[in-house]
């Protein structure tokens, strides 16, 4: 899911004590109808996301190609010592060594014997990997037919996250902070918990931003009811 607390590409950075903070822009980033398209676009990413065909596990993928990889190179080695045995006894100087050709005989029966196991073990290994290679294929295809929405979404975050930025350097800068900032974050923070500090306080203004909360004391408002959708990115946010 796009998190409206997710850290930008443009770091903040903190002073000695953690006193103040820097940044290139100054804007105020008040919430209008450019900030609710925009989190139009990162909702509709979201739900495609949402929507979108699992995809398998990365780890159990590369196993399962190298399970199949490997039941085929043993069924092939033991293929062609089986193609080598056959025609050793299809040779007419085994006629002529009835010993050996007892023993090329009896080591073929066992070895094709084998062989049906090396299949079946093979099948069944490029069976499991196909599945997740259908499964993989299916995911991808998915977001490949939603690329538009996603490209637009993940624009719309990057612009969102700077203009949350923005807020937290503007409401930094000002001589009068409103409460759910200066007494709710914690602002300023102390230099060793400034990351954390820093994660918390965007997750908290976008959260603020995307869901028009105005109240003064607590940085996530009131609690949203329970089923409601609001409730997910509420959650998200107070465990930033």
């Amino acid at each position: 899911m796009l998190d409206s607390g997710a850290a930008p590409a443009r770091p903040f950075t903190v002073l000695p004590g953690g006193s103040a903070l820097t940044h290139s822009s100054g804007s105020s980033g008040t919430t209008g109808d450019d900030d609710r398209l925009l989190w139009r676009q990162v909702t509709a990413g979201e739900t495609v996301t949402a929507r979108a065909p699992g995809a398998p596990d990365s780890g159990r993928l590369a196993v399962a190609r190298a399970e199949a990889a490997a039941a085929v190179a043993a069924e092939e080695r033991l293929a062609g010592h089986v193609d080598d045995l056959t025609a050793q006894l299809a040779s007419p100087a085994a006629w002529f060594q009835p010993a050996r050709r007892h023993a090329l005989a009896r080591q073929l029966r066992l070895d094709r014997g084998h062989l049906g196991v090396l299949r079946a073990r093979a099948a069944k290994a490029i069976s499991a990997r196909d599945q997740l290679e259908d499964q993989l294929s299916r995911h991808r295809a998915y977001l490949d037919d939603h690329r538009p929405t996603l490209d637009t979404a993940k624009l719309a975050k990057a612009e969102l996250d700077r203009r949350i930025d923005d807020v937290i350097t503007a409401h930094a800068a000002s001589t009068v902070q409103p409460p759910w900032f200066r007494y709710g974050l914690g602002f300023p923070p102390e230099a060793a918990s400034y990351p954390a500090w820093l994660r918390r306080a965007r997750a908290a203004v976008g959260y603020r931003l995307r869901f028009r909360v105005d109240h003064q004391l607590e940085p996530l408002g009131t609690e949203p009811p329970e089923h409601s959708k609001q409730r997910q990115h509420w959650l998200a946010a107070r465990e930033a």
